[in-house]
Parts: structure tokens; C-alpha cells; sequence
């Protein structure tokens, strides 16, 4: 099945004709995986080395592959092989992923992100490609560095934030989103479907839709036969695909988008460590200014004011005990924090535990 995935991501290749990528993993030994990667920047249909790759990763048996064919956007860097698939490492969590990006994002809204996020960010994590960055090396290293910030939230709870922040900065600029990403540690694989120009969407399937099965595949379009068991990825949605457990969705919007006009906002949810049904809401402000923090549901409805009225600049702490606007306790599940402030929406997920 693998092989005829392959020859059609070579056929592919013919309409995406910047480059090709292939990597996978072969073990060191024991459990520890070696990222393998070969590029090259003509197209797969020309190149023989591509075929070369491909029985290469064929005759290792690896667990898990990201393969790419390149129509470069404005970020193309004539005389390099194809930059995909990227290979990086998370900083403080143990996480060692390969990356492709389907899509074009503004370099500088990028960089502006990460900086805003931590400034020392990309002296820890520096970019492949400077002083000519690359738009899908930025993204992820932007994934990352979420997922280095909030170290108590999931891959999925890091790339929804990301993600979120990320639209939202493009929807200031009016400019169109598009995020599509695959991406695998070697053991799971995540897909992103996410993009505001629906007349021009990026789609993005996965393959087999039988609940349930030993290989998962990603793909932007379906590759191979037979085509009915190939399903679309809905749009804002990430799906996460491990061997043998059914595949699940997470939604990437939030009920209303994270908005940051300027730097100085932030927003970060914790447990309190004496009661884990108490929520500490901490937050920053530039200057004074009137704000309200709200609860929501994840049907988008609007439980508790947490806080409405004017606020000092600065650093700020708040609780919230689990109950709603007529005292009542909300049951266990998924809920979302949203400061509203005159110049930026900031939005944060949290759950009630039992």
C-alpha cells in the first residue's frame, strides 16, 4: 500500500515541480529513532534519485515517513533542494518531530510572533534558513516554541493556541490563512486542516476511514486506490493519528479568536496546587485600561464574568472557582477563558477536572 502512495506522490511531483523531500526513521538501537532525510530540488518525475529514496525507506520497514513535492511560494530560495521535511527539536520538552507545511505565511508576522512569545526563543532554536527566513521552518519553530511555553498542555492544546494566534495576526493584516502542516515524532503523526480562503482551500485527507487501523496516512490529496476510503480532514481542525487507536479530532478555533494589536498582552491558565477545581488566571497589560474576562462553554456560551472593569498596567492574578454567573458549579469538561480588552482578544483553554 506504502508503494502506491509513493508512485503517486511522484506523478504529484509533476505539478509540483520545486523540489522533493523524503524522510523516516531507522533505529539506532533499542527504541531510539534516526531521523533520515533526502531532498533534492528537481522534481520528483525527473529525478531517479527519488525512486532511490523510496526503496530505500521501503527496505528499512520504518514506522513512519513525511514525504513532500514542493510549489514554492514567495519564500523560494532558488538553487537549494527542496527545505522540506523539516527536522527540530523542541527546547524544554522531549519532543523531536518532522514537519511539512502546505501553505504561505508572512515571514515577518512570524518572527514577530516568536519574538513576542520570548524573545530569546531563536538563540535556543535558531532558524535553518537567516537572514532569508523560510516560512514553514518560522511556523514550526513557532509550534514549538508554544509548546515549550505551556508545558502542561498537550501537543494538541499547543498547536490550537499556536495556530489561533497565528490566524488571527494574518486576519489583522487581511491576509488569507494558510496553515495546513503534517507532522510525526516517529510514533504519532499530526495533520492540520486549517485555512480562511475556502475558494482556494488547501485540502487535506487522511487514509483509511475504517475507525480503525494499523497505518495511518496524510496526505493533501488522495493518493492510491480504493478512493472511498479516503476522508477529508474537516477545515480548523487537527486530527492526530497513532497505529491502532482510532483517529481524533480537535477543533483549532476557539469561540473567539486571539487578537494581540500590539506586544505587552498575555494570557495563562493554571490549577491551583491546593484545589484542582480552582483555575488561576494570570495576565499582563501594556497600560491601564478597561478589561472583562469571561468563561465560555465549548459550545461557545458564556457561563461567568470573571472580571469587568478598568485594570492597572502590569502583571495580574485572578481565580475562578468553577461556577457560573448564578453560582452554580459547571460540570467536568472543557472550558475557555477569554480577556477582551479595547486592543487586543486574547483567548486560553482550561478544564474542569473531576
Amino acid at each position: 500500500m506504502i508503494r502506491q502512495q509513493l508512485d503517486s506522490l511522484r506523478v504529484l511531483g509533476a505539478y509540483n515541480a520545486d523540489g522533493w523531500g523524503i524522510s523516516y526513521y531507522d533505529r539506532l538501537g533499542g527504541d531510539e529513532l534516526n531521523p533520515i532525510i533526502r531532498r533534492a530540488e528537481p522534481n520528483a518525475p525527473s529525478d531517479p534519485r527519488y525512486e532511490t529514496a523510496v526503496e530505500e525507506m521501503i527496505s528499512l520497514g520504518t514506522r513512519a515517513a513525511l514525504c513532500h513535492v514542493r510549489r514554492a511560494s514567495g519564500s523560494m530560495i532558488i538553487g537549494i533542494p527542496n527545505p522540506h521535511p523539516f527536522d527540530r527539536s523542541a527546547v524544554r520538552r522531549p519532543l523531536r518531530v518532522l514537519f511539512a507545511h502546505n501553505g504561505a505565511i508572512s515571514s515577518t508576522l512570524l518572527v514577530d510572533l516568536i519574538n513576542a512569545l520570548d524573545p530569546g526563543y531563536f538563540s535556543v532554536n535558531p532558524p535553518d534558513y537567516y537572514p532569508n527566513y523560510l516560512d514553514s521552518d518560522l511556523y514550526l519553530i513557532y509550534l514549538l516554541e508554544t509548546m515549550d511555553t505551556y508545558l502542561d498542555s498537550s501537543v494538541e492544546a499547543c498547536v490550537r493556541i499556536a495556530v489561533s494566534r497565528i490566524d488571527s495576526a494574518l486576519g489583522l493584516a487581511a491576509a488569507s490563512s494558510y496553515l495546513n502542516f503534517i507532522m510525526t515524532d516517529g510514533a504519532t503523526a499530526w495533520a492540520a486542516h486549517y485555512t480562511d480562503d475556502l475558494p482556494n482551500s488547501y485540502p487535506l485527507h487522511y487514509f483509511p476511514d475504517t475507525g480503525l487501523s494499523g497505518t495511518w496516512i496524510a496526505a493533501s490529496v488522495p493518493m492510491g486506490k480504493p478512493d472511498t476510503l479516503w476522508r477529508e480532514v474537516p477545515n480548523y481542525t487537527l486530527v492526530t493519528l497513532v497505529p491502532g487507536q482510532p483517529p481524533v479530532f480537535t477543533t483549532l478555533q476557539y469561540p473567539s479568536k486571539i487578537i494581540k494589536l500590539q506586544r505587552g498582552y498575555d494570557l495563562d491558565i493554571a490549577y491551583a496546587p491546593y484545589d484542582p477545581r480552582v483555575i488561576v488566571i494570570t495576565y499582563s497589560l501594556p497600560r491601564d485600561e478597561p478589561i472583562r474576562i469571561d468563561i465560555f462553554d465549548a459550545a461557545g456560551r458564556r457561563l461567568k464574568a470573571v472580571y469587568d472593569g478598568p485594570q492597572d498596567a502590569g502583571s495580574h492574578v485572578i481565580y475562578w472557582s468553577g461556577s457560573d454567573d448564578r453560582g452554580r458549579q459547571v460540570p467536568t469538561g472543557k472550558y475557555f477563558c477569554i480577556l477582551s480588552a479595547p486592543a487586543a482578544i486574547l483567548s486560553g483553554d482550561l478544564t474542569i477536572l473531576p
